[in-house]
């Protein structure tokens, strides 16, 4: 597990190849069964379509203008029904309240995250992780996005459209596999987080630690690639979720940055969500 941020460049390894789908849709661990959205199990994570929770968020669509306390500029417009306060320097930001010591959660506006476009012969001459395309700013937005993974879905929405102006989220949810996050983009970046362990049915998946094939082109699995089972049915659980919310990003803005991120389980999710943009007939740059 942990955070995966990595750059890279595919090209198909073989050309004309029969294109695999990527994984099966067909699976039974790709969507919920319809016995199971009523249960308990998914009383917190029903919707995986941003609309459900911005009518509640957002009240039909209306926002309210508020003015920032000590800014001079122009009233920042939010969604009505929002979490967000304002801190005493006027930044936005939402406290979730935690049994813990710290008694509130705060996710705030963070520093801008910074494009990078890697290129290992410049890079190279630099030192520490910066030579390999590390980046302090991206790391505190990607790592946040991990703990944001675990809260509810008008959370998650909430802090994507009113903290951090993402111009659109989705949550995502398979209560078969008990598999959650979220993927959200603006007009520079797009982000794909993995919630991490945190019920029995996650520990039935980190423990399902059997090798197959997975759904992957003919040419790596003729060279002996194997994945973990577990992981890989939790991620075809919401692939499809996935590809469909990245592939109408990349319509509306076409030089998206793709993330992708998550804590521990998560950790191991973005991993494979990784390989199947990259190791396909047609990757896409991560």
């Amino acid at each position: 597990g942990g955070l995966l941020k990595v750059h890279t460049t595919f090209q198909p390894y073989v050309k004309d190849v029969p294109k695999s789908p990527v994984p099966d849709r067909s699976s039974p661990y790709r969507s919920r069964a319809s016995s199971d959205v009523n249960s308990p199990d998914a009383s917190k994570r029903r919707s995986r379509r941003p609309d459900v929770a911005a009518h509640k968020l957002q009240q039909n669509g209306s926002f309210e203008y508020r003015k920032s306390p000590g800014v001079s500029s122009s009233d920042i417009a939010i969604s009505k029904g929002t979490r967000v306060q304002f801190s005493a320097t006027g930044r936005r930001e939402i406290q979730i309240p935690t049994s813990g010591v710290e008694k509130f959660i705060t996710y705030g506006e963070l520093p801008p995250f910074e494009i990078i476009d890697y290129d290992p012969a410049v890079f190279k001459k630099r030192s520490g992780g910066e030579k390999f395309g590390f980046n302090l700013n991206n790391a505190l937005w990607l790592v946040t996005c991990a703990t944001l993974a675990y809260k509810d879905e008008e959370i998650i929405y909430d802090v994507c459209r009113n903290v951090w102006d993402m111009e659109s989220a989705v949550f995502l949810s398979n209560v078969v596999t008990d598999t959650q996050g979220f993927c959200m983009h603006d007009d520079r970046i797009c982000v794909i987080c993995f919630r991490g362990t945190e019920s029995l049915r996650d520990w039935m998946t980190n423990l399902n630690c059997i090798l197959i094939s997975g759904n992957y082109p003919d040419r790596y699995i003729q060279e002996g690639m194997k994945v973990h089972q577990g992981f890989y049915e939790a991620i075809s659980g919401v692939w499809d979720q996935v590809e469909d919310f990245v592939e109408e990003a990349y319509k509306t803005h076409p030089d998206l940055k793709l993330y992708i991120c998550g804590h521990s389980l998560g950790g191991a999710l973005a991993n494979l969500c990784h390989s199947l943009f990259t190791l396909s007939d047609n990757p896409r740059p991560v």
